[in-house]
């Protein structure tokens, strides 16, 4: 049922009835509390819900939250220098459609990810395509060269420099009086969260920078909480999204005006993300 691959000072197991790695040590600290996910949702912001987004893009928290998976739907490739294993996820959504995403590892103990969305005729615009990550909350600083140093969107980043910059998952939490998606940073070409012992892992872009968000909450934590107090204090969870694309937010005002057509994601185009792993 697991599947696990070793090297001098790191290991990672794949679980074939849970669909995804569900251990990932590099000397000797673990990093995983849930298998890590393909992500579609985003806790929706006033403009969405302005502009009727929410409502018609709703099958995505759906996807988000749900998937068809079965055993038979991990598959394994071994090769002299590395091994690739390959987990495909139907969605939850109409028409139907599914996501495949291939870890490549190799003896240096890098993890290649691949994850590809499959679009389909006829759905509705993606809030976003990504890969998200759960960490218990002693993982609680990040470092990134990107665009910053404040939150960015494709459609809100004229503001923002290409740097080096760093925070805290609670730091990046913005003050909106109603908890809504926040925290985003675009352009990254690497991120780095870190531990209270200075244990490092490393997310660095291939082909193309990503967008990324490291948050204390989930999206549906956010999505259901309609006042900060709900959130819970201290936080459970640290929740790293590494992002291939992601709508934009919108702004000109928050009582209809839509996402400029450019800043769109269309649910009926494919989509990727592709970035490799590595801890310190």
């Amino acid at each position: 049922i697991n599947l696990g691959v070793k090297g001098g000072n790191f290991s990672v197991l794949f679980s074939r009835q849970d669909g995804g790695i569900v251990s990932l040590r590099y000397n000797g600290k673990e990093w995983i509390t849930t298998p890590p996910m393909p992500t579609y949702w985003r806790a929706t912001t006033d403009n969405d819900k302005g502009n009727g987004f929410s409502v018609e893009s709703a099958m995505w928290f759906a996807a988000d939250q749900f998937r068809h998976y079965k055993n038979t739907q991990m598959e394994v490739e071994e090769e002299e220098d590395k091994v690739i294993v390959t987990f495909t996820y139907g969605l939850t959504v109409v028409p139907a459609t599914e996501t495949k995403v291939a870890y490549t590892v190799t003896a240096d103990g890098k993890i290649r990810v691949n994850a590809h969305y499959f679009g389909k005729q006829g759905l509705p615009g993606l809030p976003l395509f990504g890969m998200r990550f759960r960490f218990r909350s002693d993982v609680d600083t990040f470092t990134y060269y990107g665009f910053g140093p404040e939150e960015n969107y494709i459609d809100r980043a004229n503001g923002a420099r290409l740097g080096i910059f760093s925070g805290t998952p609670m730091d990046n939490v913005s003050r909106y009086l109603v908890p809504q998606e926040c925290g985003n940073r675009t352009g990254v070409r690497w991120l780095a969260v870190a531990d209270r012992q200075g244990h490092q892992l490393r997310f660095t872009a291939e082909k193309k920078p990503f967008d990324m968000n490291v948050l204390p909450y989930t999206a549906q934590e956010l999505e259901c909480a309609l006042h900060r107090e709900e959130l819970s204090t201290p936080p459970r969870y640290t929740i790293v999204s590494v992002l291939g694309a992601q709508r934009g937010v919108g702004g000109d005002d928050s009582w209809g005006a839509p996402v400029h057509k450019e800043f769109e994601l269309s649910g009926e185009n494919d989509a990727w993300t592709s970035f490799v792993i590595e801890g310190q």
